[in-house]
């Protein structure tokens, strides 16, 4: 696992404000040629979350929010509530364990069911299988005859371990 480069606080706090209704941060200074004070820092070209490079290091929006409202260096992870990661509004903002992330997370695109935590195996007598991991472990492993009844047990699962964390 590689280390999250610290971030420099009172550096973050001297160059950038934060509005944490709008999810914005904005120059307070101007570091560089292309910045201008008081417009929106950072851009998410190209990204699925919003980047700003302060004295040549690109940071995630987020982190730096974090910095700002707390003062104190972010978690490893912070968790974007809605699932929106250019959505940096301080009420959409939470850290989690890398686990209670991945649990706030819709089905991947390229699932063969479309459906979160459920596999098909065709062959099997009962070829819906659910499985949840948290925390590197596996918690639900098990076939169900149907589609609905493997999405349930998964949805049951994941909400018994990530609690407000969880994400059907």
């Amino acid at each position: 696992m590689t280390r999250r480069r610290e971030i420099p606080i009172e550096r973050i706090r001297q160059v950038l404000d934060y509005e944490p209704e709008a999810g914005l941060l904005r120059w307070r200074q101007k570091i560089a040629d292309k910045v201008v004070v008081g417009a929106v820092a950072g851009n998410s070209t190209g990204r699925r979350d919003v980047r700003v490079m302060v004295d040549g290091v690109l940071y995630q929006a987020h982190r730096l929010a974090w910095v700002i409202m707390t003062g104190e260096q972010p978690p490893t992870n912070i968790d974007h509530i809605n699932q929106d990661t250019r959505d940096n509004r301080w009420c959409n903002l939470r850290g989690a364990t890398t686990s209670q992330n991945g649990a706030n997370r819709p089905a991947q695109c390229n699932s063969g069911t479309k459906v979160k935590g459920v596999y098909y195996y065709p062959g099997k007598k009962k070829p819906w299988l659910a499985r949840l991991t948290c925390q590197g472990v596996i918690r639900l492993n098990r076939y169900f005859p149907t589609q609905e009844e493997a999405a349930a047990a998964y949805a049951k699962a994941g909400r018994e371990y990530f609690g407000p964390y969880w994400t059907p």
